[in-house]
This record gives structure tokens, sequence and C-alpha cells, in this order.
């Protein structure tokens, strides 16, 4: 009886750090909304004083044109949902959190000096291999995802290709001439399929921690500079980030802020998908990607690697953009 009455406190007093993270997390959030709000009705003031000009030079549809232009259309629509409903802020609004969410835009950070010298001070600096299976993908895709790694600020890095037998000469082609001592690039002599694709990416892979891309995505330039803050601050065995998607146009929409390591979520659906970094001895413990799976097998793959380890952090970024 008394194990289970300090099992039950031990869980209440969890159930209230909890919250008391919650409470940080909303109150945080809500000031960025403050702060995007106050940016809204500043642009609203500039459009206003065009439209004024505008009418008293008579080219009030030249005005219009020009502002159309070179204000996102999305904020044109936050700013009309915001002045007919004043509480869109609130985050349990359902009928105007649709207009809200065309508000989002991802802003690429800048290197400052204080992150340089973050990333020198780092007591580890592991080598991260980057697996990377490829099948029949556009050239200027591949090429966007390659340039975003090499883009990286944090440089310890290697890139682990598989070629999963490609039938298009110009993806063959650009793979061919990549000319990077960091990329590693292997043809396979028949079509594996995804999870045998990545095994063999996987093969080449010599780093202490492997992280998981798709062949058309993106990472942020942030994203492995992170990845190894948190391996050094957190004692991070299997890391994970926010993500959000990316138009063939380049443009940012749908983010998804995911919860903190949960479990029981994790056994509903898998919902951590990128941008995910975890030891090479978890890998060694569990096994490579089981074909059996292909589809869902990153999926099967994180059940089996959250089960090695307790070590499991969440990085409250979005460092992976999905096209």
């Amino acid at each position: 009886k008394e194990a289970h009455i300090q099992e039950l406190s031990s869980r209440i007093h969890a159930i209230g750090e909890d919250l008391a993270y919650a409470r940080t997390i909303v109150k945080e959030r809500d000031e960025q909304l403050q702060a995007k709000n106050l940016h809204i009705e500043n642009i609203n003031r500039h459009i206003s004083f065009l439209e004024q000009t505008a009418q008293s030079l008579r080219i009030k549809n030249r005005v219009k044109s020009v502002i159309k232009k070179f204000v996102p259309n999305s904020l044109l629509k936050s700013n009309v949902a915001l002045k007919e409903t004043p509480n869109l802020t609130h985050r349990d609004n359902k009928e105007t959190s649709k207009e809200f969410t065309t508000a989002y835009i991802y802003n690429r950070l800048e290197q400052t000096s204080i992150i340089k010298q973050k990333l020198e001070s780092f007591k580890l600096q592991p080598l991260i291999s980057i697996i990377m299976p490829v099948y029949d993908v556009d050239p200027k895709w591949l090429a966007l995802a390659i340039h975003s790694i090499e883009a990286q600020w944090y440089t310890n890095w290697e890139l682990c290709i598989a070629d999963d037998k490609s039938p298009s000469a110009k993806t063959l082609a650009y793979l061919k001439s990549l000319n990077n001592p960091k990329i590693k690039v292997t043809f396979l002599e028949k079509n594996l399929n995804i999870s045998g694709a990545s095994n063999a990416a996987l093969k080449m892979a010599t780093g202490e921690y492997i992280a998981l891309m798709d062949n058309d995505d993106e990472i942020t330039p942030d994203a492995l500079y992170e990845m190894v803050k948190a391996i050094n601050e957190e004692n991070a065995e299997f890391i994970y980030s926010d993500e959000d998607f990316i138009s063939t146009e380049g443009v940012y929409s749908n983010p998804h802020f995911k919860p903190d390591f949960s479990p029981d979520l994790l056994l509903s659906h898998n919902y951590i998908t990128h941008f995910t970094c975890f030891k090479k001895t978890l890998l060694d413990k569990t096994g490579l990607f089981n074909p059996d799976f292909d589809g869902a097998q990153d999926y099967d793959l994180f059940l089996r690697l959250t089960e090695q380890t307790s070590n499991i952090y969440h990085i409250q970024k979005v460092l992976y953009h999905w096209r």
C-alpha cells in the first residue's frame, strides 16, 4: 500500500511539473502571437497610408498591385481576419484557426559569433552520418537536399547515399558528378526498395551518430548544430525535431510542433518522422531497417530504438523541410 501511495505521489508530482512546463510554453507562444499581431497592425497602418495616398493621386489600383507584390498574401489574409475577429489569437477558436495558419512564416537563421563560439566549445563533436536512399529523384530536388547539408554550421558530417538502381540517366549522372570528399555514393546492382537501400547506405556509415533524410527534402542550416548541442548538453542518444512542409516553389507551410517524447503517442502513430538523429550503438542493438515493413520502415525502427534508451530528446525547433 505504501509503495502504491508513493507511486501515485510521484505521478502527481510529474503531472504538476508537466503542467508548469505547459504553462511556460503557452506563455511563450502567446507572447509570440502578440508580437505577430503587432507586426500585422503595423503593416495595416502602412497599407492604409498607401491607399489614402493612392486615392488622392487617383492611382489606387496601381498602388494596390504594388502592395500585393511586396506584402505576402498570407499577411494580408491574416490582417483581414484580425480586423473581423479580434479573438483570433485564442488557441481554442476553431472557426478562425484555419485563417491563422496561413500566417506561418519560416525565418532562416543566421550564424552569429555567439553560435560560432558555442560550436568551438562543444566537448563532444561526433561525426554524424546522414543516410540518404535515392531512387529516380529529379536532380534539382536532390541538389537542394545536398546543398542544405553542405550549408550546415556543424561541419563534422558525412553523407552516405545509396542509389536503388535508379532508371533515370539524369539522376545517375548527377550522383556521379558529385565531388565532395564528405559524400559517399554506392550504386546498387538491383532494386532493393527503401529498407534495402537505407541499409546499404548504413553499411558505409562510420559516424558515432546516424541521421535520416529523404532525397528531396531539406534541413535547416542549424539542424546538425542543434543535434550536437543536445548531445553535449542533454546526453541525448535519440533526438528528433519539429518540421514543416516545403512546396516545389519553396514556400513553407503546415508546421508540425511535436510533443516531447511520448511512448503512448508513438504506439499510436509515427509522430516523430523527421528530423531524427540517434547513436550508432543503439542501432547495433536493434538491427537495421526491416524490409518487411517497407513504407513504415522508419516507424518500426523508431519503436525498436526508443526501447533501448531513456535519453530521448525533442528539439522544439523546425529543423526539417519536408517536400
